[in-house]
């Protein structure tokens, strides 16, 4: 009989606890950065749809526009030619221009 000591016992279990949580905190990051990507996306898609409404049918439309695109306008400026807005999705902002001509 082979005789093992005693000082092993259980190591493979920290071993595994630390592979999980080790593990568990990569996909949380990754989760997260893929949350940041997604709703800076949003906020630019907002953002585009926004100024070209805005461009044409004034702050309302523009604000309309945000809403529908699940975002918030932060901003909204009357340019000579046309608007500049900025709309907020979670902590994304993001701006854009646009001309009514």
């Amino acid at each position: 009989m082979i005789h093992r000591p005693q000082r092993d016992t259980g190591t493979a279990s920290v071993l595994v606890v630390a592979a999980i949580v080790v593990l568990s905190s990569v996909a949380l990051a990754v989760g997260r950065f893929g949350r940041r990507l997604h709703d800076e996306a949003r906020a630019q898609t907002a953002a585009d749809a926004a100024a070209l409404a805005g461009a044409l049918g004034g702050r309302a439309r523009a604000a309309e526009l945000a809403t529908a695109n699940h975002a918030v306008l932060v901003s909204f400026i009357e340019l000579h030619a046309g608007v500049r807005v900025i709309v907020s999705v979670h902590d994304a902002v993001a701006f854009a221009q646009a001309s009514s001509e």
